[in-house]
């Protein structure tokens, strides 16, 4: 028997990656059955129904089984010879080595973990890179309010970034945007 440990880093955690079994076999077989009698509304597309969708089973009686992950398009082998630095993540649930280009490895998937975890216990998100009242994405609001939330990244960190990306974002080492500074008047470390 061939056996081959391969560490993969940079997965697209998200919770549509996650996969959950149910112990109780009756949980799906209950689902169908309250689908039939209690169809969703629906809307006509070229001709054919497509249904809302109800992803809440119910109460489980036996619990859930084992937790697997999917979608490995973007790993890549974590232990190679040459750091990476490519976009990996969803937005919301990007570490920020990923934003600001430094090397990453295996703590931007146990930020992103984290992020997903969060979001799924408390079904909210802890970053979502957008200004009140837009729905568009800022990777300076993401990095204002994960200073918000944790401080100042550490001057060590910010000299492994891409000097393009953070001088967009930083300028003497405050954020360029005085209206997303959360510190405002406070040095970054």
């Amino acid at each position: 028997m061939l056996h081959i440990d391969y560490i993969l880093s940079g997965k697209d955690f998200k919770s549509d990656n996650f996969l959950i079994a149910f112990k109780d076999p009756a949980t799906l077989e209950n689902y169908i059955r309250d689908q039939e009698t209690n169809p969703p509304p629906y809307k006509m597309s070229a001709g054919r129904p497509i249904f809302e969708s109800r992803p809440d089973f119910g109460p489980l009686k036996k619990g859930v089984g084992q937790v697997k992950i999917s979608d490995f398009s973007t790993a890549v082998f974590g232990n190679g010879p040459v750091p990476h630095s490519h976009d990996i993540q969803p937005q919301q649930f990007c570490a920020p080595e990923v934003l600001l280009k430094a090397t990453w490895s295996y703590s931007a998937d146990i930020w992103n973990l984290g992020l997903v975890l969060w979001e799924l216990l408390a079904e909210t998100t802890v970053f979502n890179g957008r200004t009140r009242g837009s729905d568009e994405y800022s990777q300076a609001v993401h990095l204002a309010q994960m200073i918000r939330l944790l401080g100042p990244p550490p001057l060590q960190f910010l000299k492994k970034t891409d000097r393009s990306i953070c001088s967009v974002i930083f300028r003497r080492r405050n954020l360029q945007i005085p209206r997303l500074d959360p510190l405002r008047g406070v040095q970054l470390a």
